[in-house]
């Protein structure tokens, strides 16, 4: 079950912070909430999960979108994490708080962060 409710949002939250931190684009984020629809029930999906099937308007517009801020579950190291992981995937990657290096080191040291991803995005494979 997919953590994705106002009251319980720890799952939205990952993904949105993958789309913040440059770690996937917006298509991927939409393929991550086709897999949302296609496993739960029909009656526990929130209208807004659809709202971002077709999401296609500047991130910052998000939220609105979704009707709630998520809360933020993760971590500094977890989100510096998630820049290593669009270091590794893109060339390259807009307002980063990180050097490439520095990023990186933050992803080795996080299982937690390439196990999520793994589970959230299964056909973006990170080797590092």
């Amino acid at each position: 079950m997919w953590r994705i409710y106002k009251n319980n949002d720890a799952d939205l939250n990952f993904a949105l912070t993958c789309l913040f931190c440059q770690a996937i684009h917006l298509n991927e984020f939409r393929e991550w909430v086709e897999r949302v629809i296609l496993t739960t029930a029909i009656n526990d999906i929130p209208l807004y999960i659809y709202e971002l099937l077709e999401f296609d308007q500047s991130l910052f517009q998000i939220y609105k979108a979704i009707g709630f801020v998520t809360d933020s579950s993760l971590s500094y190291e977890d989100e510096m994490a998630l820049y290593g992981i669009a270091f590794f995937r893109f060339e390259e990657i807009y307002d980063s708080p990180l050097k490439k290096e520095e990023a990186f080191k933050f992803l080795k040291e996080n299982t937690f962060v390439r196990t999520e991803f793994s589970r959230f995005f299964p056909n973006l494979k990170i080797d590092i």
